[in-house]
């Protein structure tokens, strides 16, 4: 049809006598026309019209990263570290790398936490049939508002355990943490192991104040120094995490604040030594992973400093520079592209050249002196370019050539 529309429109027929015999608007015919006559084709061309999307479905996509080796699985929750952090945990993993696990044996492990009824881990799976996910045998009831908790304080090391504290009406305070922690449970302990006795606690506010040192002065108890937002560096977190489990599993699981504070205290008495003993002597473990961490990152982040600055070396070409006029500033410039007629960008770091001086991209590697703000046009040639310049009010022109 097409064909016979721009042969009708040839013969001489007006546009709107050959719409009207073809029943097509008459701006579609005008189109045709205008096109054959830029074009000399009157063939559509390949790829006009609407582009059909197709649907792709999520089990599809799905199978793919599979099929790439990417699978979903729950981020890894850590806590935020500042510079400041990393190299304060860093120097103290290697200031205790050297310790031997009899030192490590003298070390009282203590630490906070809190239970409450209702967990968030979501870690309790069930085995159902497909269809069956609204059964009440299928469903498990769950407050949104925050539950009955409670708030247990306790210490572990090679061969021993604290009994399991709990805090009762309230947080725990600088005071009560000296009245029910040390004096009576830390300061036995003190006693049995000797002068070698080393006593560990986090950084909490209760943990920090002026009476609790006071109080291990006094009683000749040393304290280890920690590094502050460190808990995967604490063995006793995985003692919490399994205490956890423990209570979670029980035939019979809490369902107030009594029987809450009695499974904690059974299964706390349940766990086996042997896992505690394992979780303390990992801690050798703990500080050389931190620093292997560490040197894994920069040797990463050295190797990547070291592929861009490759990249841009092979970006620029050995280029020659004209000073038409004095005092020009430049330091480095960056190729955006190889072809004649392709911009060229300038980093605006400034030297001070002498007139009609050459400065070839070796030199212009030397330690900048100030930055300066720059007007730049460009008009690029076959194999010159040329940039006119307004540093500092002098307007000036420069001449790259390549070399």
């Amino acid at each position: 049809m097409r064909g016979r529309i721009i042969g009708k429109i040839e013969e001489g027929r007006k546009i709107t006598d050959v719409a009207r015999e073809f029943d097509i608007t008459h701006s579609v015919v005008s189109r045709l026309w205008k096109s054959f006559k830029t074009t000399g084709m009157c063939s559509r061309r390949h790829g006009e019209g609407r582009v059909r999307r197709k649907q792709i479905s999520r089990k599809i996509v799905a199978r793919r990263l599979r099929g790439g080796g990417l699978y979903a699985r729950r981020p890894v929750v850590c806590v935020p570290l500042t510079r400041q952090h990393r190299t304060v945990r860093l120097q103290w993993c290697r200031e205790h790398h050297n310790w031997t696990e009899q030192g490590w044996a003298c070390v009282l492990f203590s630490d906070e936490s809190r239970f409450s009824l209702s967990s968030d881990c979501r870690r309790q799976l069930i085995w159902r049939e497909s269809g069956t996910a609204y059964r009440p045998e299928n469903i498990q009831e769950k407050d949104r508002y925050l539950t009955v908790s409670i708030m247990v304080w306790a210490g572990i090391m090679i061969n021993g355990r604290t009994c399991l504290h709990v805090v009762a009406n309230g947080t725990m305070t600088g005071q009560r943490y000296i009245d029910e922690v040390l004096l009576p449970r830390v300061l036995l302990f003190r006693g049995a192991v000797g002068d070698k006795f080393v006593f560990m606690d986090d950084n909490a506010t209760c943990h920090r104040t002026l009476a609790v040192q006071d109080c291990l002065d006094s009683e000749g108890i040393q304290r280890l120094v920690w590094p502050v937002r460190s808990p995967d560096l604490n063995p006793i977190e995985n003692v919490w995490d399994a205490l956890g489990r423990q209570v979670a599993g029980r035939n019979y699981p809490p369902t107030n604040k009594n029987t809450l504070n009695r499974a904690l205290t059974e299964e706390w008495d349940k766990l086996p030594q042997q896992m505690l003993d394992n979780v303390v002597q990992s801690c050798r473990i703990r500080k050389a992973k931190v620093v292997q961490r560490v040197i894994a990152q920069q040797s990463e982040k050295n190797r990547r400093r070291h592929m861009l600055r490759t990249q841009q070396n092979n970006m620029q070409p050995d280029l020659k520079m004209h000073v038409c006029e004095h005092n020009i500033f430049f330091l480095q410039h960056q190729v955006l592209g190889s072809n004649p007629g392709e911009s060229m960008g300038v980093c605006k770091c400034i030297v001070p050249l002498r007139p009609r001086d050459t400065l070839n991209s070796h030199h212009a590697a030397s330690p900048l002196v100030r930055l300066v703000e720059e007007e730049e046009s460009w008009e690029a040639f076959d194999h010159l370019r040329m940039f006119s310049l307004k540093i500092e009010g002098e307007p000036c022109q420069i001449v790259l050539s390549l070399a």
